[in-house]
């Protein structure tokens, strides 16, 4: 409903009648909506959810998944992908060793201000806050020098597929049609699955504070 209220500012007020919740789950409804043909409502400050963002994929298995944006409800399948990343794996994508993940840094990671930011998860078809999470691709963007952060991490047991190039090509559109001119990341020398991916995405090299920092024109 907080949905539907942002997509159409004509609806002034919303208001449910003979709410009956049917013993499959489903909520039925009568809704009255006050329209304005004017509104004069005022812009949000953050902003919607993207759903043009979503990107069927079937893996090699013939697995359907979604590329889709983060939601807030992800947030407990995302602490549940951290517990089966190995140690390496995820010193390897937060570039030092972290031991769990805290409700405050899934939210952060999972509550986004779509403007500033954008993070992409490979899910399964179930609804979010159920469905599975097998990767995950981010970027934040800087308008005021015009360049984007990302970082991606895809569990080993899906690697060989294809879904890094997919996915670092996906945040590479979203980027540039965010705005930005250039999208980096920073990686650590030993890390050469991710380095030859960026190789194979286009990005440059460059040695900064025993780092790698991989970057791409847009």
């Amino acid at each position: 409903m907080a949905e539907l209220v942002l997509l159409r500012p004509e609806i002034t007020q919303i208001e449910l009648e003979g709410v009956e919740c049917a013993a499959s789950g489903e909520i039925q409804a009568h809704l009255n909506l006050q329209w304005s043909p004017k509104p004069e409502r005022a812009a949000t400050a953050f902003a919607a959810y993207p759903w043009s963002a979503a990107t069927p994929i079937t893996l090699s298995d013939g697995q359907q998944l979604l590329l889709r944006a983060i939601r807030a409800e992800d947030e407990q399948q995302l602490q549940l992908g951290f517990t089966q990343l190995s140690p390496d794996e995820v010193r390897m994508r937060f570039l030092f060793p972290l031991k769990s993940m805290t409700h405050d840094l899934a939210a952060r990671l999972t509550q986004l201000d779509y403007d500033r930011e954008i993070a992409l998860v490979l899910a399964d078809l179930e609804p979010p806050g159920q469905s599975r999470l097998f990767g995950v691709v981010r970027a934040s963007f800087d308008p005021t020098v015009g360049g984007a952060e990302f970082a991606i991490v895809i569990p080993k047991q899906l690697a060989g597929q294809g879904l890094g190039t997919r996915l670092v090509e996906r945040i590479i559109e979203l980027t540039r049609a965010a705005g930005m001119r250039q999208i980096y990341g920073d990686t650590l020398p030993e890390n050469q699955a991710m380095r030859a991916l960026a190789r194979k995405c286009g990005f440059r090299e460059e040695l900064r504070d025993h780092l790698i920092r991989i970057t791409r024109e847009l």
